[in-house]
């Protein structure tokens, strides 16, 4: 198809829909808690300086959240596992850039609570996370 993405919302929501965007809530929530977790415990116990937090908690959440799509969103059976993994890095490394970007600009421009600029730039970024993985990682 010309273009991929009409291709990956067709898949999303015209096969298997309903179980596919509860997987996909499910992760997501999950991720969530994990980034979340991470980036608190990092910011506000360790005190480390916001931005590395995040990236910290971003890492966490990509991470684990790659085994979860793996197995229950996407049901790879891909044996060239560190090849797709790859896959999935590259593209979080480019969400985790996307996140920064959100978070600084709401933070230091719009003056916005450093939690509420994340929930923000997670709900951004997981949708584009989302639409390259079904397209280019677990294809």
């Amino acid at each position: 198809m010309f273009f991929p993405i009409f291709a990956a919302y067709d898949a999303v929501f015209y096969t298997g829909c309903p179980n596919k965007v509860y997987e996909i809530r499910s992760c997501w929530c999950y991720g969530v808690v994990v980034d979340f977790g991470f980036t608190w415990l990092s910011k506000e116990k360790a005190r480390i300086q916001k931005y590395v937090s995040n990236a910290i908690g971003f890492t966490f959440a990509a991470s684990s959240n790659y085994f979860l799509n793996r197995w229950w969103t996407f049901h790879s059976n891909n044996p060239e596992l560190a090849i797709e993994y790859s896959r999935f890095l590259f593209f979080s490394v480019i969400g985790l850039g996307m996140n920064t970007m959100v978070i600084w600009f709401l933070v230091n421009k719009r003056n916005n609570n450093f939690y509420i600029s994340k929930l923000f730039a997670i709900g951004i970024v997981t949708v584009w996370n989302f639409f390259v993985n079904l397209m280019f990682t677990f294809v």
